[in-house]
């Protein structure tokens, strides 16, 4: 059964994030922890155990930055992943929202698209903090 809730720092813990994202976890001091639980974000959960933390950093009052842990999902898990990351998109006051996908991530770059983004920048270099390049993806509501 798939549920959702506010999201907790120790969730993280639980979660077994894709491999794709896994080298991120080093990074997240208890500093970056408390922020992220303090921003208008969310756990999805299958069964109890989390398969999704992710949320929305304000960075003015019509912009956001929205960021994501994915766990190890199946295709069925993935349709209400999807479905719920488009209700919680829609129910944010932001006229600009902004996704960082790593330039190498196909599947992180698909849902960018899946979810409305469009590729504003293919490549900026040294973004991510392990070095690597990302591609800035954004949507604009209204």
């Amino acid at each position: 059964m798939i549920s959702y809730g506010p999201f907790r720092m120790n969730h993280l813990s639980q979660l077994q994030v894709q491999p794709a994202q896994r080298w991120t976890l080093e990074y997240l001091t208890p500093q970056i922890l408390t922020v992220l639980e303090s921003t208008q974000a969310n756990t999805v959960f299958h069964n109890g155990q989390p398969i999704l933390c992710g949320g929305v950093i304000e960075q003015r009052p019509d912009y956001g930055i929205l960021w994501s842990f994915v766990g190890q999902v199946g295709p069925h898990d993935f349709f209400h992943l999807h479905r719920l990351a488009r209700l919680f998109i829609r129910s944010l006051p932001y006229r600009r929202l902004e996704m960082h996908v790593d330039c190498e991530f196909v599947n992180g770059h698909r849902w960018a698209r899946a979810l409305g983004f469009r590729c504003e920048a293919p490549r900026m270099r040294a973004f991510l903090l392990n070095g690597l390049d990302a591609a800035l993806y954004a949507r604009i509501n209204g």
